[in-house]
């Protein structure tokens, strides 16, 4: 039995000889955004029907055209965060976005190239490779991760493309969709100690100025390993002080990797697997509407008493910090 004949995929020549437009013009119509309003209306019908031709598979994007939907989200990770196993920090975030992607309806897509050669990638990623928005063949996407290109962020917001951020961001062009933790308990876990009778308290955050780390003490990137939140603990160590005896460390945020030899630490921890998941269910919400405003939810973290703030030591002991 002779196997069944193969339909050819349309092309966007194809369809642009068959709606009798030109190549940049479908183009501008499947990429859609602000600079598709521009088309004339009339353009902007006969280009989806060009795509539907019997005896020719036509691209997914052009399929999308008929439906308004394509049906898949994008997740764009502005560097690598596959796990090394389930105690790493990232496979949380992993979990939330593939399960509320699944609940929703969708597939979900994973953009991380970088627009280098084959064989030479390189350590930032760049949703604008080649001066292409990378991300438009899915509907809309997920952007996670911490070396955030704010430039690219801005050209997102002025393509009108549907994007949603893990984790608070702001750039000058617009407000921005995002998910973040509600870290309003910072208050809570500093009162921890002051409770215990400790009456200085040292803000030790990591160095540099982005929304997150000025919106808590002490954070722990996504990129970062242990060495963070262990290094005042080691250095400490060689001069004597003991913890909690001497020193009361708290963490506004989660370790790392975090394993059984590793001290309980007292900390905020957020929930990271809802806040992933959330930030999909938020680019549902925003594909569903026919004119979508930006959306700013937080999700509450949870106090985790832990075992590294102890009660200040007697008279006799060090000075408590």
């Amino acid at each position: 039995m002779a196997p069944p004949e193969r339909r050819r995929r349309s092309t966007q020549r194809d369809i642009a000889r068959r709606a009798g437009v030109s190549r940049a013009t479908v183009s501008l119509v499947i990429g859609g955004g602000a600079a598709s309003a521009r088309i004339a209306e009339p353009t902007r019908r006969a280009v989806p029907a060009a795509a539907e031709v019997p005896g020719c598979a036509a691209d997914v994007a052009a399929r999308g055209l008929k439906g308004g939907r394509n049906r898949p989200l994008g997740l764009h990770t502005f560097e690598s965060v596959f796990p090394t196993d389930l105690r790493d920090f990232s496979c949380p975030f992993l979990l939330g976005v593939e399960e509320q992607t699944a609940r929703q309806g969708y597939d979900l897509m994973l953009f991380c190239s970088d627009g280098s050669a084959p064989g030479t990638a390189g350590t930032e990623r760049s949703i604008h490779a080649g001066g292409t928005n990378l991300l438009k063949i899915a509907d809309g996407c997920v952007l996670l991760g911490g070396n955030v290109r704010r430039e690219e962020l801005s050209a997102l917001v002025r393509e009108g493309f549907p994007f949603v951020l893990v984790r608070r961001r702001e750039v000058d062009d617009g407000e921005l969709s995002y998910v973040a933790a509600d870290v309003s308990g910072t208050a809570g876990l500093v009162a921890e100690p002051a409770r215990l009778g400790h009456p200085c308290i040292l803000y030790l955050r990591v160095p540099e100025d982005t929304e997150p780390t000025r919106d808590r003490a002490l954070l722990v990137e996504p990129t970062e390993d242990n060495r963070f939140t262990e290094a005042p603990v080691t250095t400490a160590g060689t001069e004597r002080v003991r913890f909690p005896e001497d020193c009361s460390p708290a963490l506004l945020g989660d370790p790392p990797s975090w394993t059984p030899e590793f001290r309980n630490r007292t900390r905020l921890s957020p929930p990271r697997a809802e806040t992933a998941g959330d930030a999909v269910r938020v680019l549902v919400e925003l594909l569903d509407q026919e004119t979508p405003e930006p959306r700013q939810p937080t999700v509450p973290c949870a106090f985790v008493p832990g075992d590294s703030v102890g009660s200040v030591p007697t008279p006799g002991g060090r000075p408590p910090t």
